[in-house]
């Protein structure tokens, strides 16, 4: 497994990433993957793949709508925590505003790019229901959405 470090936000990533939502979620790094992601990482990270930029509001009321809005977004805060520590760098832009950094690679986005382009060889080679395994009916609005992506 790549061990990642630490590293200040303006200083270049030696780590490659990929995001991979079809079938079970997880991160790549030069190629080996980690271990599967937690479902609500896995949500919060194809959520802004395929919405794009998001208020951080929105995304912590998607993921945790049983709770208030002080402790969703500390929940959120949570995740995101988690997420740079598994990869010793963040990989959502923690604003306001969250989103992906720009040079994560996903699979998804990758898809709908080669269908759009009509590559339509290696989009067939892409197989696998988005965030296989993961089941969100805690959170309706994340599952139908989900449902409709």
């Amino acid at each position: 497994m790549p061990q990642p470090r630490s590293k200040r936000p303006s200083e270049p990533s030696e780590a490659t990433w990929s995001l991979r939502l079809l079938g079970p979620a997880h991160l790549e790094s030069s190629g080996i993957a980690l271990e599967p992601l937690e479902r609500k990482t896995a949500a919060l990270l194809a959520y802004l793949a395929l919405e794009g930029p998001t208020p951080r509001s929105k995304i912590a009321g998607l993921l945790w709508p049983e709770v208030d809005e002080g402790r969703a977004r500390g929940n959120l805060r949570q995740c995101l925590h988690r997420l740079k520590r598994l990869c010793g760098e963040d990989l959502v832009v923690s604003e306001e505003i969250l989103r992906l950094v720009g040079d994560l690679e996903t699979d998804v986005v990758g898809l709908e790019a080669q269908a759009f382009t009509g590559e339509y060889g290696p989009a067939l080679r892409l197989e696998g229901e988005l965030l296989f395994g993961h089941d969100y009916d805690d959170c309706p609005e994340l599952a139908e959405w989900l449902e409709a992506s």
